[in-house]
């Protein structure tokens, strides 16, 4: 909420005052920072507090992610990969001498894996050191699940609630034959809500866990899965440190967060078939399963509210290509693609949300605008801003859109699929990870091949094409309404599942 950081800056301002050489009034001023989005301010002020006090291990994880949400350029993202890693590296040595305290406070590197590559060189080292720390931390017997009637399978997750997480991996935990398995939900986030109520009443077992992670090791432990699955592991710092112990025989991530997790602990990584890279290649740890189609049984969302343009603040005239992705997965190489269709397109409007925090909207606005004045196009005549919208406001504006405009290089998964239930075509950027090519998988399902172009030049060729042609829109909305059942409701990923865990669980006869 936009008060709580001025209410904590008003406390940061007072602690310091009264000890202005206290490492814990410096830490209140990183976290507002944070907050705020103010990266290098919460990176000074956590400097500070570790300058008065260096075996502070809470201190020593938050600076480490303390990492801008938006870049200027290649050059700053590749600054920010290496010192991440040398930072990771001294922590690493720091920690040897009490794994409790360094385990506690264990966090993910979650701001970089939106900066390309594989990351496997960055979660790689840090899903060993979080091993051995939660280890070392907590250590556990091997898991030895009793024999019994049915395989039982526990999802563990910050977010089962009203959330992208629960609507791609919900029909996993709803849908798994009650006759093999058994479900238990662990959901470890504070929020509960009328989601969560009705997940929790699908499944077998379900336990709240929003205390200390001891008590969900404990109840983990006593209920002895014979498998685990994280549908995300990267966006929780809770959810890693239990995936970085072994509390099951048998332990997968899912691309909720589609980053491998670098954890020895963590087994397979349940991939799409779909949106497996071409040709491909290694980019997890894991050992990859790509389950049929794009993965999930997602169900049609709900027919989305009738809204005007007015409504939202946007112009009635210009076509509408819709940029709406957090602001945090467009990279600077992206910049050059939007001022292309931008200056072929004067008749069409950028639209972009802002983020939750003002300092990463300003940055990412900073950095856009800079782009556009460089080829000479005026920022204000192409681009439309909104502010954070509810779930029904965006389900109205997709509705609303021309053209839904990928992400490149991090794509859209449910936003992808709101978009498409709607009727709204979306122009896919095929990247070469699987998190770049959710959107692509989608749009090939519906065999649209003109919605999937082959190269950037391409995809801003195709951008331009569309945004000029109502009669080729309204004729893919067509085919996307005939086709778009097709994504809905799919039960092939959960059969493939079964399959899957049947096998590594309960292995047959050689086949």
């Amino acid at each position: 909420m936009p008060g709580g950081p001025r209410r904590a800056a008003c406390h940061a301002d007072a602690a310091a005052a009264a000890s202005p050489g206290a490492p814990g009034a410096w830490a209140l001023v990183a976290e507002v920072a944070r907050l705020r989005g103010e990266m290098d301010a919460a990176r000074e002020a956590l400097a500070a507090a570790l300058a008065l006090d260096p075996l502070q291990p809470a201190l020593a994880w938050a600076r480490l992610a303390c990492i801008p949400a938006v870049s200027p350029d290649a050059a700053h993202e590749r600054s920010l990969i290496a010192r991440f890693q040398l930072e990771l590296a001294e922590l690493d040595a720091a920690a040897a001498a009490d794994a409790a305290s360094w385990a506690e406070a264990a966090c993910s590197a979650f701001p970089l894996h939106y900066r390309g590559g594989d990351c496997l060189d960055l979660q790689r080292p840090l899903g060993q050191l979080l091993c051995r720390l939660l280890g070392d931390a907590y250590p556990l017997p091997p898991p030895q699940p009793p024999a019994r009637p049915r395989i039982r399978v526990g999802f563990v997750g910050e977010a089962f609630r009203r959330h992208t997480i629960t609507k791609l991996f919900g029909g996993w935990m709803r849908g798994l034959d009650r006759q093999r398995f058994e479900v238990i939900g662990y959901a470890l986030g504070l929020v509960q809500d009328a989601d969560s109520a009705a997940l929790a009443a699908a499944c077998d077992g379900w336990a709240a866990l929003p205390g200390p992670l001891n008590q969900a090791i404990r109840r983990i432990r006593e209920d002895a899965p014979d498998v685990l699955i994280f549908p995300e592991v990267g966006m929780d710092d809770r959810v890693l440190r239990l995936a970085a112990l072994r509390l099951a025989p048998l332990q997968a991530a899912a691309w909720g967060h589609p980053v491998s997790t670098g954890l020895p602990t963590v087994d397979l990584f349940l991939s799409s078939a779909a949106m497996a890279p071409v040709p491909d290649h290694r980019w997890t740890t894991e050992a990859r399963v790509d389950l049929p189609g794009i993965g999930v049984c997602v169900p049609r969302p709900g027919p989305p509210p009738a809204l005007s343009r007015a409504a939202l603040g946007l112009p009635e005239g210009p076509v509408l290509l819709l940029c709406v992705q957090s602001l945090f997965k467009y990279r600077p190489f992206s910049d050059a693609l939007h001022v292309a269709v931008a200056r072929r397109c004067p008749h069409a409007r950028l639209v972009f949300i802002e983020d939750a925090r003002p300092a990463v909207t300003r940055a990412f606005q900073d950095r856009l605008h800079a782009a556009f004045a460089d080829a000479g196009l005026d920022p204000r005549a192409h681009l439309c801003w909104l502010p954070r919208l509810s779930e029904d406001q965006f389900m109205g504006l997709l509705a609303l859109g021309d053209l839904f405009l990928d992400s490149p290089g991090w794509s859209g998964g449910n936003t992808t699929l709101e978009a498409l239930s709607v009727g709204l075509p979306c122009l896919a950027f095929a990247g070469d990870t699987m998190r770049g090519r959710h959107c692509l998988a989608m749009v090939q399902a519906l065999e649209l091949p003109e919605l999937c172009p082959s190269d950037a030049d391409a995809w801003v060729a195709a951008a331009v094409a569309l945004a000029g042609d109502a009669d080729r829109r309204a004729a893919l909305r067509a085919r996307i309404a005939e086709r778009s059942h097709r994504l809905f409701d799919d039960p092939r990923s959960i059969r493939a599942l079964e399959a899957l865990l049947s096998d590594r669980v309960r292995p047959g006869p050689p086949r």
